[in-house]
C-alpha cells in the first residue's frame, strides 16, 4: 500500500498540511505526494499517498512508531505538534492519483539528477525564497498626469497589516482582519501593466483590470474541532467603500513593513515568471479635486443632452468608467469638446472622441505624458487627423458597407465595475431594424470576469455575492436594476438563445417614437402574445427570437403565408414523433426575393435558409413545386402568436463546412472500436500539412486557401503563389511571416488542446426533411458542392452532432442518390433526412431537430462502425411553470440562474475524465448518467429543471495529461509568437492538482504533438538567410514591368489620396483591433489576429471568442473590399487605377518602419496592384498572339 495514516494533527487546512509535509517527504526522496485531510471523533487525521509502496515503507520506518509509547527514528512535527503515523489499513482507493504521482516522481527525479550540484543532497523546502513580504496595509487609486512628477492619487486606504506574495502567475495581497477572516486580492501578471517601487518602502502595481477579490473564512467542521474548514466567497470589495472605488482605481500601493525588503522585492523582477520591477520616484498626493466631487460634477455635465449628444457623452463617460483617466482630467476637456461639437456636428465629434479614447489616451499611466498642455495637444492632433478622414463621403461609404448592420454601444459588467466600449458595427436584428432611428437607446451588455473571460463557477468558491447581489441588482427591475451611462438610464430588455450562452443580453432606455413612449415592457408586448408561456426560460427564448442576429429581410404578404401540417406519427410505444420538427418550405419566387435582400445572400444564392418570421423560427427549404410567392410554416416552427411583423429575417443559410473531430467524439469513437491508428494517422497527416506550409510557399497558399485564412477579397493564397512565381518568398516580409506562423500555431493548438483534427473525408451540413418521401428509414441524401460543382457522396457514412456524450449519439447510415428529376436536387449544401421509420434520425443524435442544427458526416472508410448502438432516450419532463404570467423580474432571475447553473462544460469535463479512467469508457454507468445530465442541462432553459452539482458522479482528483491547460500565447512584433513557461500558482486555498499520462487515444494524440519542437522547426523553415525589404523589391518590380509596357502612371499626383486612404484604413483596423478585444478598455488584439481572422485567446478560444472571430473576419473583409474599391474606383481609367495603387505602395515603402506602425495596408495594395499588372500582362500576350505562359500567375515547375 502507498498510503500512510497520520493522526494527532493540529488544527490546520489541507493545503497547509501539504506544505508542512514537504520537508519530511523530500528527506526520504519522495518528490511527489498527495495528502487528504479528514476528521473523526478523536480529532484530525489524514491519508498521505506516496508514489510507491517502497517510499511508504521508508516514511513509516523513519517517522513512524511501533506503538504510541515508543519513539520514532525522527519525530514528525506539524506546526510544533508531534504527529503519529503508520501504514494505512485500507487499500489505496484512487489508483489514478498513484499513477499521476509516479509520473511526477519520475519527472522530478530526472530534473533533480540533471540539475543537482555536488554536495547538495540535503533536502530543502521547495518554497520560493523571499517571495512573501509583510505589509502595513494597501491603498488603491490612480496615476494623475503631472508636468514633472509621477503622481499617485489614493482613493481608498486600508491600514490593516497583511502580506503581499509574488507567485508564479500572480500577485496576492492578503489582509488578515482576524484569525477567522482574511481578504485576498488576486492580480494575474497578464493583467499587470507595471510594477514599480519608490526609494522607500512602497510598491505600486498598475493594472489593466481590477483584481479578483475574495473573503476567506476559517471555521471548524461541526464533527471535529481539529480540522479547519475554509470557505471562500467572491466579493466586489473588502468593504463598501472599497467596492465603490474598485472598478475605477487600478493602481494598488502596498507599504512594506521592513525597509530591507525593498531590495528583495526589486531582485524578484524577471524571475520565476514575475514581470520586471523597477525603481521610480513617485509622489503619493491627494487629487486636486476629490474623486467623488469630480465624478458627480462630470456626470451632471454629461446629462445635459442638448450640450453633449449621447454618442459624445458615451465616449467621455468611457474615459472615467474604464479607468482611463480621472474625472478632473475629463472636466478639463469639456470646453474644447463643446467647441468641437459646434464646429463639426455631433456625428463627427463622436467619432473623433471615440478614436481619441481608443488610440491616443489609453490609460494615463506611469509613463504617460498626457499632463497639462500635453493633454490638449493630443486632443488637437487627433482632431486634425480625423477631420480629414471623417468626411460626409466617409459616413455614406460606412453605411453602404454595413448595410443590414447596426451601430451598437456595448457595456461589460464585472464583479467590480461597469465598463463601456464601442460603438461598433454588428449584425442587426428585428428590434434594431424596427427602431433603426433609435439605436442609441439600446445597449448590448455582457456579464463577465474582470479580464473579459466568461464568468464561471470556481471550485470551492461561493459566488452568490456577485451573482445574486452585484449582477442581479443591475438586471432585476424589482431591485431597481438599471445601468446609467452618461445620464441615460437603461433597463433590462432580453436576450437570444445564443447570447444567453455567452452571458450577453440587451438593455434599452425609454424613448419617444410615433407610437408614443416606448419602454422595455411595452416593446416586449409589441413583439407578440407571450401570456400563455409560464416558464421564465422559455418566455425569454421566445422574446429572444426578435434579438437573433439576422442578415437580411424580405416582406411576406399575408396571402403568401401558408400553414402546413407537421409530419408526425406515433411509435410502437404510442409516443408521438415529429419528423418535420422545425422545418418548412419556400417557393422559387420567394427564394429569389430573399436573395435580393442582401448582397452576401445574392452572391451565395442558397436554397435553404435559417429564419425568424413573426413568432416562427427554424429552417425553410426550397420546394420547386410551389407556385408564386409562398412561405410554408409548420406548427413546430410557430412558437408564439400575436406578432404583427411581416418580414422574414434571415439568420444564416446552408453552407458546406469542414468536419473536425473533437475530444468527446474521439472518445466515443474509440470506445466504439475505431482503431488508434485511424486517429493517429489523421493527426499526423494534419501536422505534416502544417509543416509543409512552412517549407513551401505553394503549400502555405494551399493551407490558407483550405482554412479560409484572412479576407477573401485580399486573395492572400493567390498572392503567396504569385510572389513565388516571381522568385520571391513571402517569409522575407516579417509581417507575412508572423501571419503564417500564427495561422499554423492556431491549428496546431486546436489539435493538441481540443482534439480538433480535420477530417478530409468529412463535412458539416445543416439538416432538412425529405418532402418527397423517397428516402427510406436509415437513408440520407447529401446535397453539396465542391468548388461550385455538385458532389455526390454515396455509401455507408457516420453522422452525429455536437455535443456527443452517449454511445448512440453517433449513427451509421446510408447515403443514397436520388433521381435527376427529384426536387431534392435543387437543395444545396444540406443533409436531407428521411421522414420514414420508427423515430426521426436527428432526434437520435443527441436530441437534434431541423430548426438549424448542424450535422457532422464522415465518409472515410476507416471510420465505418460495425453496428449501431441504441440512441439515448430520456423521459420528457413537465416544465416548471409559474402560477402567474412571467414578468421581467422572473426573466432577470433566470438569466443569473443560468450563469450559475449552466453546468454543461463541467458535465462534459467530468464525462471525459471518467471515460478515460474506467475500463468501460463511455459505457460506464457514471458516463451514461452524465450523458443524461447533459441532456437535462441543455433543456434547462425550456423546462426549468436544472442539474444539482452535488449529483455529479465523483471522479478522481488526478486528471489525464491531455486535460492540462495550455500555455498562453503572446504575440510580439519583435519576437513573434511566445509561449511563457506555464507554472501553477502555489495557492494556499486550492488543492494540489496531479496529472497522469493517459494510455487512451486522447493521451496518445496529445503527447504526439510537441508544440515547442513544431514552433522551432517552423521558425527554422521560415527564417530567411538574410533580411530583405520585400516591399521595396516589389516596388521596383512594378515600376520595371510598367516601363516595359510603356506605361508611366502619374502616381505622384495621388500621394495625398494614398496617405488619406492609408490613414482611413489604419483607423478602421485599429477600431477592429480594439472592438473585438475581450477587454477593449485595457488592451487590443494584434494586427496579425485581425488579418488572420482568429482571436487567439489566453489559453484556448472561448465560445464567445470563436463567435467574435467569425464576426471580425467578416468585418475585416468589408474593410478590405471598401479599401480596394476606393483605390480602384468605379469609373477610373486604367492609368488612374495604377497611379493610385503605386502612390499607395509608395506611401508604405517610404513611410519607414516604426514599432507601432500597422503593416497590412501594404499587402492590400500589393494584391490590387498585382491583379492590375497581371491583367495587363495577359492583355499584351493575347494581343501579340503569344501562348499564355503567365508571368505573374503561373506556377513554377518543381515546386
Amino acid at each position: 500500500m502507498a498510503d500512510v495514516f497520520l493522526s494527532d494533527l493540529p488544527v490546520l487546512s489541507q493545503k497547509r498540511l501539504h506544505w508542512e509535509l514537504n520537508l519530511p517527504c523530500a528527506s526520504i526522496g519522495a518528490h511527489a505526494y498527495l495528502v487528504t485531510l479528514k476528521s473523526g471523533a478523536r480529532g484530525g487525521w489524514a491519508i498521505l499517498t506516496l508514489p510507491s509502496q517502497n517510499l511508504a515503507n521508508v516514511f513509516v520506518q523513519t517517522y513512524g512508531k511501533f506503538s504510541r509509547d515508543s519513539r520514532p527514528l525522527l519525530a514528525l512535527r506539524i506546526m510544533g505538534k508531534e504527529v503519529f503515523c503508520k501504514h494505512s489499513n485500507k487499500p489505496t482507493r484512487d489508483l489514478w492519483v498513484v499513477k499521476s504521482l509516479v509520473e511526477q516522481q519520475n519527472i522530478n527525479e530526472r530534473t533533480t539528477h540533471v540539475n543537482a550540484a555536488p554536495g547538495t543532497s540535503k533536502p530543502q523546502r521547495r518554497e520560493k525564497l523571499a517571495s512573501s513580504f509583510q505589509i502595513a496595509g494597501f491603498e488603491c487609486g490612480a496615476w494623475t498626469p503631472d508636468d514633472y512628477l509621477t503622481v499617485f492619487n489614493p482613493r481608498y486606504s486600508c491600514k490593516t497589516p497583511g502580506t503581499v506574495k509574488f507567485r508564479p502567475q500572480s500577485i496576492v495581497i492578503e489582509i488578515e482582519r482576524s484569525h477567522s477572516q482574511r481578504h485576498t486580492l488576486l492580480m494575474y501578471y497578464h493583467d499587470v501593466v507595471h510594477i514599480v517601487t519608490d526609494a522607500r518602502t512602497d510598491v505600486f502595481f498598475s493594472l489593466y483590470s481590477a483584481p479578483r477579490i475574495y473573503l476567506n473564512k476559517r471555521v471548524t467542521k461541526p464533527e471535529s474541532a481539529y480540522v479547519e474548514w475554509l470557505t471562500k466567497d467572491r466579493i466586489g470589495g473588502i468593504d463598501e467603500l472599497h467596492e465603490a472605488f474598485a472598478g475605477f482605481s487600478l493602481v494598488y500601493k502596498v507599504s512594506l513593513c521592513n525597509t530591507e525588503d525593498h531590495g528583495r522585492v526589486l531582485r524578484l523582477g524577471k524571475k520565476g515568471g514575475i514581470p520586471p520591477i523597477k525603481p521610480k520616484a513617485i509622489a503619493s498626493l491627494p487629487a486636486k479635486m476629490e474623486f467623488t466631487t469630480a465624478f458627480f460634477k462630470l456626470v451632471g455635465e454629461l446629462q445635459m443632452a442638448e450640450i453633449y449628444p449621447y454618442r459624445c457623452a458615451f465616449q467621455l463617460n468611457k474615459l472615467v468608467s474604464n479607468a482611463i483617466m480621472p474625472p478632473e482630467c475629463v472636466l478639463q476637456l469639456l470646453p474644447r469638446v463643446r467647441q468641437l461639437i459646434s464646429e463639426v456636428g455631433p456625428r463627427v465629434a463622436a467619432e473623433i472622441l471615440a478614436q481619441l479614447v481608443a488610440q491616443d489616451f489609453g490609460h494615463v499611466g506611469i509613463d504617460s505624458d498626457l499632463s497639462g498642455n500635453m493633454l490638449m495637444h493630443a486632443f488637437e492632433k487627433r482632431i486634425q487627423i480625423s477631420r480629414n478622414i471623417l468626411t460626409p463621403e466617409y459616413f455614406v461609404e460606412q453605411e453602404k458597407k454595413h448595410a443590414n448592420m447596426a451601430y451598437v454601444h456595448r457595456v461589460m459588467i464585472t464583479p467590480t465595475g461597469v465598463f463601456s466600449y464601442g460603438p461598433k458595427w454588428e449584425a442587426s436584428n428585428r428590434v434594431l431594424r424596427e427602431y433603426s432611428e433609435y439605436q442609441d437607446y439600446f445597449l448590448r451588455v455582457i456579464f463577465c470576469e474582470e479580464d473579459g473571460e466568461q464568468f464561471m463557477h470556481e471550485p470551492r468558491v461561493n459566488s452568490d455575492r456577485i451573482l445574486k447581489y452585484q449582477f442581479l441588482a443591475r438586471i432585476d427591475p424589482d431591485q431597481g436594476g438599471a445601468i446609467v451611462i452618461a445620464g441615460r438610464q437603461f433597463e433590462f430588455l432580453g436576450f437570444s438563445n445564443s447570447s444567453l450562452k455567452t452571458q450577453t443580453c440587451w438593455y434599452m432606455a425609454p424613448f419617444y417614437c410615433n407610437a408614443g413612449r416606448m419602454t422595455a415592457e411595452r416593446l416586449i408586448k409589441s413583439l407578440g402574445d407571450f401570456s400563455n408561456i409560464r416558464t421564465p426560460g422559455r418566455f425569454a427564448a421566445r422574446v429572444g427570437q426578435a434579438f437573433s442576429d439576422t442578415i437580411g429581410s424580405a416582406l411576406v404578404e399575408p396571402a403568401h403565408e401558408v400553414e402546413i401540417p407537421d409530419v408526425e406519427r406515433p411509435d410502437a410505444e404510442g409516443k408521438n414523433r415529429i419528423f418535420s420538427d422545425g422545418v418548412g418550405k419556400v417557393s422559387w419566387d420567394m427564394v429569389k426575393r430573399i436573395w435580393k435582400s442582401s448582397e452576401r445572400i445574392d452572391e451565395a444564392k442558397p436554397t435553404v435558409f435559417q429564419i425568424r418570421y413573426a413568432g416562427a423560427k427554424g429552417m425553410i427549404a426550397l420546394d420547386p413545386s410551389l407556385g408564386g410567392d409562398k412561405l410554408c410554416l409548420r406548427p413546430s416552427m410557430i412558437k408564439f402568436l400575436g406578432s404583427e411583423s411581416r418580414k422574414i429575417e434571415i439568420c444564416s443559410w446552408a453552407k458546406r463546412l469542414p468536419m473536425y473531430l473533437n475530444r468527446p467524439l474521439i472518445k466515443v469513437l474509440e470506445d466504439r472500436k475505431i482503431s488508434d491508428a485511424t486517429f493517429m494517422g489523421l493527426q499526423n497527416q494534419a501536422v505534416e500539412r502544417l509543416r509543409d506550409a512552412a517549407r513551401s510557399p505553394y503549400h502555405a497558399a494551399d493551407h490558407l486557401r483550405r482554412r479560409g485564412v484572412s479576407s477573401q477579397s485580399l486573395k492572400l493564397p493567390w498572392l503567396f503563389d504569385t510572389l513565388c512565381n516571381l522568385g520571391l518568398d513571402f517569409w522575407d516580409d516579417p509581417f507575412l511571416e508572423r501571419t503564417l506562423e500564427l495561422a499554423l500555431l492556431i491549428d496546431l493548438r486546436d489539435m493538441k488542446y481540443r482534439g480538433r483534427i480535420p477530417v478530409p473525408q468529412g463535412l458539416t451540413l445543416v439538416g432538412v426533411l425529405d418532402e418527397t418521401k423517397c428516402l427510406r428509414e436509415g437513408e440520407i441524401f447529401i446535397s453539396t458542392e465542391q468548388d461550385n460543382e455538385p458532389e455526390e457522396i454515396l455509401g455507408d457514412v457516420l453522422i452525429t452532432r455536437s455535443p456527443v456524450h452517449h454511445p448512440g449519439d453517433v449513427q451509421r447510415v446510408r447515403s443514397v442518390s436520388v433521381p435527376d428529376y427529384s426536387p431534392l436536387r435543387e437543395l444545396r449544401n444540406c443533409v436531407v433526412f428521411s421522414q420514414l421509420g420508427k423515430r426521426p434520425l436527428p432526434s437520435m443524435l443527441g436530441g437534434g431537430d431541423l430548426d438549424g442544427d448542424l450535422y457532422n458526416i464522415i465518409y472515410d472508410r476507416n471510420f465505418i462502425l460495425s453496428h449501431n448502438e441504441e440512441p439515448a432516450e430520456y423521459p420528457s419532463v413537465k416544465p416548471l411553470n409559474l402560477d402567474r404570467p412571467v414578468v421581467a423580474s422572473d426573466v432577470a432571475k433566470f438569466f443569473i440562474d443560468f450563469i450559475e447553473n449552466n453546468l454543461l462544460g463541467l458535465i462534459s469535463h467530468r464525462h471525459l475524465l471518467i471515460a478515460d479512467q474506467e475500463q468501460l469508457g463511455v459505457y460506464h454507468p457514471n458516463c451514461l448518467k452524465l450523458a443524461e445530465m447533459a441532456s437535462t442541462t441543455v433543456d434547462f432553459p425550456k423546462t426549468g429543471h436544472k442539474v444539482d452539482r452535488k449529483d455529479l458522479p465523483p471522479a478522481s482528483r488526478a486528471k489525464p495529461d491531455f486535460m492540462a491547460p495550455g500555455p498562453r500565447v503572446l504575440i510580439s512584433k519583435e519576437k513573434g509568437l511566445q509561449e511563457p513557461a506555464h507554472e501553477i500558482d502555489d495557492d494556499e486555498d486550492t488543492l494540489v492538482q496531479t496529472w497522469y499520462p493517459s494510455d487512451k487515444i486522447l493521451g496518445k494524440l496529445y503527447r504526439a504533438i510537441k508544440e515547442n519542437e513544431f514552433l522551432a522547426d517552423v521558425r527554422n523553415d521560415l527564417r530567411p538567410s538574410r533580411p530583405k525589404d520585400l516591399l521595396l523589391i516589389l516596388w521596383n518590380y512594378f515600376l520595371q514591368e510598367l516601363k516595359k509596357m510603356k506605361l508611366s502612371p502619374p502616381w505622384v499626383e495621388y500621394l495625398t489620396f494614398a496617405t488619406d486612404t492609408r490613414a482611413q484604413y489604419d483607423e478602421q483596423l485599429r477600431w477592429l483591433m480594439q472592438g473585438y478585444s475581450d477587454t477593449p478598455w485595457k488592451s487590443i488584439l494584434s494586427e496579425e489576429e485581425v488579418f488572420v481572422g482568429t482571436i487567439v485567446g489566453k489559453e484556448k478560444q472561448t465560445r464567445r471568442q470563436r463567435e467574435l472571430s467569425s464576426e471580425m473576419k467578416e468585418e475585416f473583409d468589408m474593410l478590405v473590399q471598401y479599401t480596394i474599391a476606393r483605390i480602384r474606383g468605379e469609373t477610373e481609367t486604367r492609368d488612374v487605377k495604377l497611379a493610385k495603387c503605386l502612390a499607395a505602395l509608395n506611401v508604405c515603402v517610404a513611410g519607414g518602419k516604426h514599432a507601432d506602425q500597422l503593416r497590412s495596408f501594404a499587402w492590400v495594395v500589393v494584391s490590387v496592384l498585382m491583379t492590375e499588372v497581371d491583367a495587363l500582362q495577359k492583355e499584351q500576350r493575347k494581343g501579340k498572339g503569344n501562348p499564355v505562359t503567365m508571368r505573374v500567375g503561373a506556377r513554377r515547375g518543381g515546386q
